[in-house]
């Protein structure tokens, strides 16, 4: 009697969850529909930019054997793209020199894997993947910036989904909490990706976000006509304004001491081999060294002229900050090529390390004039 009150109460349990689960799905098809009805759009998710990368993949992967193209697979962020058109951009330039620049009958093709915002942590979920493709050449952009907090509250954890999962005992290891990621989100991630629900679980991203920026457009149209003065709409206001209160009255954009010293402090406090960031880029480092693909990493140019102007400019502790990249490159047998001082204050768009395009100064072509010379001279591109 005992055992058959025990089964009737896990059955009842049982009812329970799935009616639960059921209002759920009831609920939330039913907010989905509303949205659809207000016209509200689906905003980009990071999972979107996944459908281009891995589209850009399958091209580096395809290959004939007789051709003799030199294929390199670039990484980078924002700062090496040039959105309006992606001619003028860093990695589409960089094959254009190395073309210029190389023995008669050399070849170069590039293929962009940068995206904004993306980071060393990043870099590293996608380069078991990349190495899988067997490019001849791998080309890694590293920002300063990248030791900042700022960087780190604004990695994307969830794309380490793409880590394939043979390689879990490897990325255990590393210092992942510094972008927010436990070992449990981790396995999660992983094991969705590689039971085939990427497009589920992005379109309950997108459904998400639309939730996410309805509820508060709708909170801030009330609090704008609530007459209150400390309203949503108060505070949104007042965020843009103390966020433009940051920078120097432009065009062109610069920062202003605070926010300059937020991105590019904790470098110049001095970082060692054993900073997340840098056991990350030495994890990555590894992964293609073990598949014999050479690597070359440049640091990625800073406003430094304008550091100097502000007073936050330290030579030496620019110099300690760059030594320790170079130490981790090298040690992981991939070339470093330092660009951070390598541009004019003029030839920065805004305080964020962008570059400008014009036809007086293609700061692109600039930094991949020196990236190809440096790595022709290397001798890794045969």
């Amino acid at each position: 009697m005992r055992s058959d009150a025990k089964w009737r109460g896990a059955l009842r349990m049982l009812g329970f969850a799935a009616g639960c689960a059921g209002a759920i799905a009831l609920a939330s098809l039913a907010i989905v529909r509303g949205l659809d009805a207000a016209g509200e759009p689906l905003p980009y998710v990071d999972f979107d930019g996944m459908r281009s990368q891995f589209g850009v993949l399958r091209k580096l992967e395809r290959r004939n054997a007789a051709d003799p193209e030199k294929r390199i697979a670039f990484l980078g962020d924002s700062t090496s793209m040039y959105f309006p058109n992606g001619a003028q951009a860093l990695d589409h330039q960089l094959g254009v020199a190395l073309d210029a620049l190389a023995p008669a009958g050399s070849h170069f093709r590039m293929f962009s894997l940068a995206a904004p915002g993306y980071t060393q942590f990043t870099q590293y979920f996608l380069s078991h993947r990349i190495a899988n493709a067997r490019p001849d050449a791998v080309v890694i952009a590293f920002n300063l910036a990248s030791f900042s907090n700022q960087w780190r509250e604004a990695d994307r954890p969830k794309l380490a989904a793409w880590l394939p999962a043979r390689h879990l005992g490897e990325a255990f290891r590393l210092p992942l909490h510094w972008i927010g990621l436990s070992i449990d989100e981790l396995l999660i991630y992983t094991a969705t990706v590689s039971a085939g629900g990427f497009e589920l679980w992005r379109s309950l991203l997108h459904q998400q976000a639309r939730c996410v920026h309805a509820w508060a457009s709708l909170a801030t149209w009330l609090q704008a006509h609530s007459g209150m003065p400390d309203g949503l709409a108060y505070l949104k206001l007042h965020y843009y304004q103390r966020r433009l209160a940051q920078y120097d009255v432009g065009p062109p954009q610069r920062e202003k001491l605070e926010l300059a010293r937020s991105r590019l402090g904790a470098v110049l406090a001095g970082v060692g081999p054993e900073h997340p960031v840098l056991r990350v880029l030495s994890a990555t480092l590894a992964v293609f060294r073990e598949r014999g693909i050479p690597v070359f990493v440049y640091i990625a140019p800073i406003t430094v002229e304008h550091l100097d102007r502000i007073g936050l400019r330290d030579r030496e502790g620019l110099r300690r900050g760059v030594e320790s990249v170079r130490r981790v490159v090298l040690a992981g047998g991939g070339v470093l090529i330092d660009a951070h001082d390598l541009l004019p204050d003029v030839a920065f768009e805004d305080g964020g390390g962008h570059l400008l395009v014009n036809p007086a100064l293609d700061a692109h072509s600039i930094v991949a004039q020196k990236l190809a010379q440096e790595m022709l001279a290397a001798g890794r591109l045969r």
